[in-house]
């Protein structure tokens, strides 16, 4: 049988479709395939498939191969992850290798090498080496290989920056394989946008009637207050600009009523302040508007490449680009187009690439499709909007939806490509102070763009002074590139998110999830350390050492951010896993195949899963759990869980434990590993029942859960 790939082979990354069957099947599309040459692979003969993988955390059981998923029988096998440039904290360089021998333990093996002379190598984590970087992501290079019988990944390609995959056709026409990787591409190369964008946009204050003597006064007030010295240089239109019908010759037009001196002359004056200047258009028949769809302002629909040039005329530096009226002109907004929009963006995107000048490309579709992981995001755009709107008007459920739904995707953030969690709602009514300085924290973090939308003029003291935090903004701007990711929930309690900076410290942000003003401890075990040097981001206060724990007093939905060095890592807790899908299934829960994986379904509203001869250890008590889950119910607007989905775990019929799972993603079958949660009452030995269930909503799809030893 000869099988032959071809470029349009593989379109979601889930699997890859041939002429002679399925070549590859990934359990998720956490690891995508792209840009499938043309190949034919013979039986018995060696083809080449290429891919681009980045990993998303550096959590060794994130990344499994599983050997024996491979061919039929057992085939063992390993996959390797290479950091090129690993630099400790006095400066030293070395190389670090963390290899998984894949077998039936799934044991896990550790090398280190000092690469300047080799003189260091050993199995542990030597006391002289901090892995601080390591243990949060801090990579500049990653090698993923496969070896086994029948597969092997052949070495980086230095030149393209590609993992080169080949393989041999075994007897059957399928080959599953298991990657738990999420893979963002090389980001978009135009010349912008290595860091997130700062700036002004006119619609969280303005809506769409904005005009321009406002702009003006705007692009005045971002320089007299000091805002353009801290980064914030893109004074950018949204919609309302725009006229209603095209020029003779099919050109864009503005509002003259609004814009009398007209766009160029705006953007003169833009950038005679020193700012540079964003446009806003849309990939529809007509752009988004505040007048119910029935304004009618153009979109660039079939208008790519001569809207591209215009702006491009006019001195634009940024395009902003929507998602109204997609589907037809009288579909105002639809959250399920029926046909992909990625085609949409990569048209504009390669329509301003034409023009020769350096645009900085903002898709905002929301989040429908996926976008961060579907094109992916990096490939397309400098940043892509990942969730419905904040406002107007925004609440603290606006924030902790965004919160939840950045989960599986944090990953894919790099620089030249970012999540953009929509633009900043600080200064404007809805929330707290405390959560003003929380959303501008995460959002720094996260690495999104920091986009003012306030009117600057009425700005008070309080926004302004969490606008202008050097160090936060420090933390977004860090080139690096690297978002902070979730590390764990304590439900109704608080959250912690951490991530590498480029100079091999880690920033930490703990969010009170409570509304009332409260003492918030973060568990440095939680981000990978016993102890670390720490500073306060918010404050700049230096608060030294700190061992095992650190905490603070904060508001209701307040937060701190602290920036560790030198931090002594504790290895991560290990477990023991029993399949969902072992357990005895009531109520209606049952199972679903998940390309090889069994998952189990419709757990909740009556269905249950009960585990039994679950160990308790030798002492029993509380015990931390990892609960492997998949959760697709993402929604645009605000609900009680917005983004998120809760599970009760109760064990030998003692006290209740609640686990409140953000989605694992877009589609049911990528699954999110070890959330974490402590549940007590856990016998000596291996005599406990563990249930899992909730009387009154549907919890996520289980494939696994870890008991700790």
């Amino acid at each position: 049988m000869n099988l032959t790939l071809k470029p349009d082979d593989i379109t979601n990354g889930s699997f890859i479709t041939t002429s002679g069957g399925t070549l590859y099947t990934l359990t998720t599309p956490k690891a995508k395939i792209f840009r499938t040459p043309a190949t034919t692979i013979k039986k018995g003969e060696e083809g080449e498939i290429v891919a681009v993988l980045e990993l998303h955390d550096f959590h060794p059981e994130i990344w499994r191969i599983r050997g024996k998923d491979m061919v039929p029988g057992k085939a063992a096998g390993r996959i390797d992850f290479r950091a090129r440039r690993f630099t400790r904290s006095d400066g030293r360089v070395y190389t670090w290798r963390k290899r998984a021998l894949l077998d039936d333990s799934d044991a896990l093996v550790a090398k280190f090498e000092e690469s300047d002379s080799g003189a260091f190598t050993g199995t542990k984590n030597p006391a002289t080496l901090s892995i601080k970087d390591i243990r949060l992501g801090m990579v500049d290079e990653v090698v993923a290989t496969f070896v086994s019988a029948e597969q092997r990944f052949r070495e980086w390609d230095e030149a393209n920056q590609k993992t080169q995959f080949s393989a041999k056709v075994p007897g059957s026409s399928e080959i599953s394989i298991a990657l738990g990787l999420t893979s963002p591409s090389r980001a978009l190369d135009n010349g912008v946008g290595r860091t997130p964008a700062m700036g002004w946009n006119s619609y969280n204050a303005f809506s769409c009637g904005a005009t321009e003597t406002q702009y003006q006064v705007q692009a005045r007030a971002l320089v007299d207050l000091g805002l353009k010295d801290l980064g914030y240089q893109y004074l950018n239109l949204d919609c309302g600009w725009q006229g209603t019908s095209r020029n003779a010759s099919g050109g864009f037009t503005w509002n003259t009523e609004r814009f009398p001196s007209g766009i160029p002359a705006l953007a003169s004056f833009v950038h005679d302040l020193g700012l540079k200047f964003g446009v806003y258009s849309d990939d529809g028949y007509y752009s988004c508007d505040d007048q119910g769809g029935n304004a009618h302002w153009q979109g660039s629909l079939d208008h790519e490449e001569q809207d591209a040039a215009s702006f491009a005329e006019w001195g634009a530096d940024y395009l902003k680009y929507d998602n109204c009226f997609a589907v037809s002109k009288t579909d105002f907004v639809n959250y399920d187009p029926p046909f992909e929009l990625k085609p949409r963006y990569t048209k504009m995107r390669d329509a301003l690439a034409a023009t020769g000048r350096p645009i900085l490309y903002s898709a905002c579709n929301w989040g429908v499709q996926d976008p961060a992981r579907t094109w992916p995001g990096p490939t397309v755009a400098n940043s892509w909007r990942m969730s419905n709107d904040i406002g107007p008007p925004a609440t603290w459920a606006s924030v902790f939806r965004i919160l939840n739904q950045v989960v599986p995707i944090t990953g894919f953030a790099e620089p030249g490509g970012f999540n953009d969690l929509d633009m900043l709602y600080v200064g404007n009514s809805g929330l707290t102070p405390a959560e003003q300085q929380t959303h501008f924290a995460f959002w720094a973090a996260a690495k999104s763009p920091l986009l003012i939308g306030i009117d600057l003029t009425k700005a008070g003291s309080s926004a302004l002074n969490i606008l202008k935090n050097e160090r936060v903004i420090a933390i977004n701007q860090d080139s690096l590139g690297k978002s902070i990711s979730f590390k764990r929930r304590y439900i109704n309690d608080h959250d912690v998110w951490a991530g590498p900076l480029s100079d091999g410290s880690a920033v930490v942000l703990v969010i009170n999830l409570q509304t009332l003003s409260r003492t918030v401890a973060l568990n440095l075990a939680d981000v990978g350390f016993s102890s670390a040097n720490a500073q306060d981001i918010i404050t700049g206060h230096d608060l030294g050492m700190i061992s095992n724990s650190y905490e603070a007093t904060l508001e209701g939905h307040g937060s701190f951010m602290l920036k560790l060095t030198s931090g002594t890592p504790v290895p991560p807790p290990e477990f023991t896993f029993y399949d969902a899908s072992s357990g005895d299934l009531s109520g209606g829960a049952n199972t679903r195949s998940v390309n090889d994986t069994i998952v189990v379904g419709f757990v909740g509203n009556g269905g249950k899963i009960t585990l039994n001869n679950v160990d308790g250890g030798s002492e029993g008590g509380t015990k931390l759990l990892a609960l492997d889950y998949i959760n697709a119910e993402f929604t645009m607007t605000n609900t009680a869980c917005p983004n998120c989905r809760e599970a009760i775990l109760r064990v030998n019929g003692g006290e209740e434990a609640r686990a409140q799972m953000p989605i694992s993603g877009q589609s049911w079958d990528i699954a999110f590993r070890n959330y974490l949660v402590s549940v007590p009452g856990f016998r000596a030995g291996r005599t406990n029942t563990l249930e899992i269930y909730n009387p009154s909503a549907y919890t996520p799809d289980f494939v696994r859960i870890g008991v700790a030893v």
